[in-house]
């Protein structure tokens, strides 16, 4: 069970979150701010979970190596994001113990797996990618059911 509620999250993490990265993206805030409680209603058990997106170290990594190192500015606006000591001793637990960098990385991971420029616009297959490529077990039925209620939060936060 997640500590906050999705839009307590939208607010508190995710927002400020992109908001650091520069990216505006309305959709991706939402479906970042619903995966995390999604997951953590799922039944499927994960073997080596780490934080509210539940990435594996490997995806933690590739993210880092295959993508992040490929743009300087924005692996430093994500670095930036990590505590100083922890992301050096343990950068996967910091995915656990920092919800803005687990937020940061969650997000450049779907833009990493996208293999488009830009992120795909339709929650859905926003959502469908991250099924896809990051984590099989996101059930999508609670996704859904989630998404009318924080993309009405999320206009009436940006009005």
């Amino acid at each position: 069970m997640m500590l906050y509620p999705p839009s307590q999250y939208l607010i508190s993490v995710v927002m400020p979150c992109l908001e650091h990265l520069r990216w505006t993206e309305q959709n991706l805030g939402i479906v970042l701010a619903i995966i995390p409680y999604a997951m953590s209603e799922s039944s499927h058990e994960v073997s080596e979970p780490f934080g509210p997106y539940q990435m594996s170290h490997e995806q933690h990594w590739a993210i880092w190596d295959n993508y992040l190192a490929q743009d300087a500015e924005l692996a430093s606006r994500v670095r930036g994001l990590a505590s100083q000591h922890r992301f050096i001793d343990n950068p996967d637990l910091e995915l656990s113990l920092n919800a803005g960098y687990a937020t940061a990385i969650a997000a450049t991971g779907l833009q990493a797996y996208s293999n488009q420029t830009k992120l795909p616009q339709d929650i859905f297959e926003l959502a469908f990618l991250w099924q896809r490529c990051i984590n099989h077990n996101l059930p999508i039925d609670v996704f859904m059911s989630l998404y009318p209620v924080l993309k009405d939060q999320w206009s009436n936060i940006a009005a």
